[in-house]
């Protein structure tokens, strides 16, 4: 979002033992080292670079200066522990959710497998009802059967003891 050229260097990606050229040579002022402290020695430097280079020595050395790297360096450290904390907060309520989302997840699963066990049962239930009633018709339609053989063997002549023995019936059900 820059209105103007600019170039970005990584210091930490400059090699101290491969200084290629002045600029590399002079970049290495900004090395990670101790904090606002610096030991430089000018003649180490390009001659057309010395003025940045007692500009920067000017800067570390002015108290002002010192004090004011010192309060930017405090709230840095103060912004990256806030953002840590929140990157932190973040990811928790991340894995609360998807936690939140597994329990819902295992919750639905358990409520389908009821649903299929009760839908079982149901269907248990139906198959047991309906071999009932298919028992109890065949029950009915052989009873109906053994009133029709009792009913011939009356008209044929048959003591009712021997209907009785042959049809199962009782004597009232032969008689009626």
């Amino acid at each position: 979002s820059l209105t103007h050229d600019s170039i970005i260097v990584q210091i930490g990606a400059i090699k101290r033992k491969r200084r290629k050229n002045e600029i590399e040579k002079v970049l290495s002022v900004f090395d990670e080292g101790k904090k606002h402290e610096i030991s430089i020695n000018e003649n180490d430097y390009p001659e057309k670079y010395k003025s940045i280079i007692r500009r920067l020595l000017k800067a570390v050395q002015n108290q002002q200066v010192r004090n004011t790297m010192e309060v930017e360096d405090e709230i840095l450290e103060e912004l990256q522990l806030k953002e840590r904390a929140a990157e932190k907060a973040i990811l928790l309520a991340k894995k609360a959710m998807e936690d939140k989302i597994k329990a819902e997840q295992e919750k639905e699963k358990a409520e389908q497998e009821k649903e299929k066990a009760e839908l079982e049962k149901e269907k248990e239930r139906n198959e047991k009802e309906l071999a009932l009633k298919r028992e109890k018709e065949a029950k009915q339609r052989e009873k109906q059967l053994a009133m029709k053989l009792a009913k011939q063997m009356l008209i044929t002549g048959v003591p009712i003891d021997k209907i009785i023995k042959e049809t199962g019936l009782t004597e009232k059900e032969i008689q009626g």
